[in-house]
């Protein structure tokens, strides 16, 4: 089967829209011939995927070239990795299949021609803009061939802000790299290790470290802690600057953007990790990888209930689920797991994490796109092999 993937995010770019980017086209690009159309200067560090950086975000010209593409490569099915791109079915032939993660159909962010409203410097240009993009995205539902939502949060989004029929949402959560299934190095140290892994930014807030630091100057001195926060951004001065008026900057440390081995070997020296996301009706969070990476070092998470981090993280089992993430409910989320953290079990942890492996992910989403074009009558040109899957 040949899979003409459509991804806007994927590196350079940062945060996990872009991670699920690159991880399911990795996985899809080993089990099944793939096309990658993506933003001018994005690409991946892949040979076996053929890659194409033309994607304009302009309607007529994107249409016109992926039809010329699919009839080229004899491509089977379109699968886009933002819905915004959904307005797209309605120009082409192919059968297209549509990711639906949460910002990208409640505040969308990619424009088809209505770029003649950036001329208009008024207040309600923005809040329009974003009714028309949203507008089309709905308008397109119809013209899909499958929708594919990565939690179940994410899926009631859909069936509320966009009308879609519960029934025709099938379930793909994201998957994690088999980089991060590794040994944690807990020990008999009572200090407790918490880490967040977290895109940084002014327009981002639902990350919500600040709610965490209010909440680690709450349990002191009762709960013994050290705070390691990764990720850049320019939000990053103000949560120094909180630290240090909550007196506990000297147990926080900011690491900044780290690369690959970083990560993994600030992941291995946790003993929980915590990203409690508070969400509002334009910013979710649609899943959170972070909590898989975690999952995979045997890393327990705490998590708030906003969003599709439920799905992430099962209470009492891989983590501690709060129910608001205020830093009171943070702080008694914290308590929680120090009372009941001998009840974690990193075996089992890690066990969680299996199901999430991004080639089972990709298996999943191939098998749905399959089974689609078989229903309808068109057989795939190019079949893949499940015995490919690792």
């Amino acid at each position: 089967m040949r899979i003409g993937l459509i991804a806007p995010e994927l590196p350079p770019d940062v945060g996990g829209m872009a991670e699920f980017s690159r991880g399911l086209a990795s996985a899809l690009g080993a089990t099944s011939d793939v096309d990658l159309v993506t933003l001018p200067d994005h690409a991946l560090p892949s040979a076996e995927i053929t890659q194409h950086p033309v994607l304009t975000g302009w309607l007529p010209r994107d249409a016109g070239f992926l039809a010329n593409l699919a009839s080229q490569h004899r491509i089977d099915a379109w699968l886009a990795l933002n819905a915004g791109l959904a307005p797209l079915a309605r120009r082409l032939e192919t059968p297209c299949f549509v990711f639906f993660m949460g910002n990208d159909f409640l505040n969308p962010w990619i424009s088809y021609g209505a770029g003649w409203l950036e001329r208009f410097q008024r207040p309600y240009v923005a809040p329009l803009r974003y009714h028309l993009r949203r507008a089309a995205v709905r308008r397109a539902v119809p013209a899909l061939r499958g929708l594919f939502s990565i939690s179940r949060s994410t899926s009631q989004l859909m069936t509320q802000h966009l009308a879609v029929d519960p029934g025709e949402i099938e379930l793909h959560p994201p998957g994690v790299d088999d980089a991060f299934f590794q040994p944690g190095t807990a020990g008999q140290d009572p200090t407790l290790r918490l880490l967040t892994v977290a895109r940084l930014s002014r327009y981002n807030p639902r990350k919500n470290v600040d709610g965490v630091l209010q909440a680690l100057s709450q349990v002191s001195p009762e709960i013994p802690w050290r705070y390691t926060v990764v990720g850049g951004g320019d939000d990053l001065p103000r949560l120094r600057a909180l630290a240090r008026e909550l007196a506990i900057e000297d147990r926080v440390a900011f690491r900044g953007r780290v690369d690959k081995a970083e990560l993994l070997s600030c992941y291995a020296d946790a003993d929980l990790f915590i990203l409690a996301a508070r969400a509002s009706g334009k910013d979710v969070e649609g899943f959170g990888i972070v909590y898989l990476e975690a999952a995979a070092a045997g890393v327990p998470a705490l998590a708030s209930q906003a969003g599709g981090a439920t799905d992430a993280v099962v209470d009492g089992e891989t983590g501690v689920v709060i129910a608001e993430s205020s830093p009171q409910a943070i702080a008694g989320g914290i308590r929680r797991f120090v009372r009941n953290r001998p009840t974690y079990s990193a075996t089992r942890v890690r066990e969680f994490a299996e199901h999430f492996r991004w080639a089972k992910v990709a298996a999943g989403v191939q098998r749905s796109i399959a089974a689609s074009l078989t229903q309808s009558g068109t057989e795939p040109t190019h079949p893949w092999s499940a015995d490919r899957v690792a």
